[in-house]
């Protein structure tokens, strides 16, 4: 009996070992069409500034955003400064690429546009 349950655990302990991925996976939601993965990485700082058009069909979007950066733990602020952490912009002309629901994400060590 011993013998069966420890077999039966050596094979669920391989199973678990092997079923992990061993390739980075980014996560972005809505998934995008295409990626260009880079090398570097993005680290929040401890202030995270927000700058995002003052529309009012944005207004909803931008609290949202403030909300779920806010779970971090870290200061959130709106800023109307170029460089803050996080830059929200609207094509100020049609991009054909896009549709009528793209978008493009930028992550670099400077910010997230």
């Amino acid at each position: 009996m011993k013998k069966t349950m420890l077999l039966g655990l050596l094979a669920m302990s391989a199973l678990l070992a092997f079923s992990q991925k061993k390739d980075k996976i980014i996560s972005v939601i809505p998934e995008p069409v295409s990626m260009v993965s880079g090398n570097g990485y993005f680290i929040l700082p401890g202030t995270i500034s927000l700058n995002m058009p003052g529309l009012p069909e944005l207004k909803q979007t931008a609290e949202t955003a403030l909300g779920k950066l806010a779970m971090t733990g870290k200061k959130v602020a709106v800023s109307s400064a170029a460089n803050a952490t996080i830059r929200c912009m609207l094509n100020k002309t049609e991009d054909k690429t896009l549709g009528q629901e793209g978008y493009r994400l930028s992550v670099k060590q400077s910010g997230i546009q």
